[in-house]
């Protein structure tokens, strides 16, 4: 991710599961968040959702900037047009909890 156009804390972020549920930066130099719920699971799914927030913007910029699935005026080819879908679907899926 491009961190000269952002004001947020550059991911990958990551999960750490403590007496709350901390997203951390991956190499665990700043906490990100701190979540906490009312029910059971709550707060983990939370987490998970706010970890995943650095591939989600990835991903949508990607989808973005293809807007013309046309290859040959410029644009992302079919195939990679099903490749960014599958990503997306991938990220999706993570942030839901289902990775």
């Amino acid at each position: 991710m491009n961190t000269e156009t952002t004001k947020h804390t550059p991911g990958p972020w990551k999960v750490k599961p403590e007496s709350r549920f901390s997203v951390r930066t991956e190499d665990e130099c700043a906490c990100v968040a701190d979540c906490y719920g009312t029910h059971s699971g709550e707060a983990e799914a939370n987490a998970i959702l706010i970890a995943a927030a650095p591939k989600l913007l990835e991903v949508l910029n990607e989808i973005l900037h293809a807007d013309n699935i046309d290859a040959e005026s410029g644009g992302v080819s079919p195939q990679e047009w099903n490749a960014l879908m599958l990503k997306a679907s991938r990220i999706a899926d993570k942030a839901k909890g289902k990775l």
